[in-house]
């Protein structure tokens, strides 16, 4: 017999919230301010992950 809900389990850890305007914006910010400040500064900076500054930067 299969599972048959197909409601997401309850997860832990912190919900998505690094994707906010603000945060791409102050990547953007932060990146125009001083080009040899690092992906990963900026990341513990905002508090995000250094893939999402990544992303942010190319946006």
């Amino acid at each position: 017999d299969g599972k048959e809900d197909v409601e997401d389990e309850p997860r832990s850890g912190l919900p998505p919230t690094s994707t906010t305007p603000d945060n791409i914006e102050q990547v953007r910010l932060m990146r125009a301010d001083d080009r040899r400040l690092s992906l990963r500064l900026i990341a513990e900076e905002l508090k995000i992950s250094l893939d999402s500054s990544r992303k942010f930067a190319k946006a």
